[in-house]
């Protein structure tokens, strides 16, 4: 979910929390009006927390002879870079089903993309496929039966 879907979420039901509670402050009842600021502001919090502790960010940039890897999140922080001369692309269903996409140098495996859905996680492995044609020594089935015919 994205910071604006987020926010919209969280406008509709602020909305719809204060718009239920000003009928009891119509009627002098402003105990209800301030339950009800209290309860928008802890879902606004909550929804921040949750949205802080889940934002991830990589980005993966194929140059010449090199792949950079770099990954940002609420927590932490790191980059790798590897060289595309033996770095292949490795995909495969984990227990529950869900396709997961590596980046494979040597006896080193790197996830990536782990927190995108399902279907773009499928996208991105065709993406860093084309992006390292012709640039790693390593060839699938699929690519070696290709250029035999």
């Amino acid at each position: 979910m994205t910071l604006d879907q987020f926010f919209v979420v969280f406008l509709v039901i602020s909305t719809f929390t204060l718009l239920i509670s000003t009928y009891p402050l119509a009627m002098g009842l402003w105990p209800v009006m301030l339950i009800s600021l209290l309860h928008v502001v802890a879902v606004g919090w909550c929804f921040r927390s949750a949205w802080r502790n889940n934002w991830f960010r990589q980005f993966i940039c194929f140059k010449e002879n090199t792949v950079t890897i770099e990954h940002k999140s609420a927590s932490d922080s790191w980059q790798l870079t590897w060289p595309t001369t033996w770095l292949r692309i490795v995909s495969n269903k984990d227990k529950h089903k869900e396709h997961r996409v590596y980046l494979c140098q040597h006896n080193q495996k790197q996830e990536v993309g782990s927190f995108l859905p399902q279907n773009e996680r499928e996208q991105l492995e065709k993406v860093m496929r084309k992006a390292l044609t012709n640039r790693t020594g390593w060839t699938t089935p699929i690519e070696q039966g290709a250029k035999a015919t």
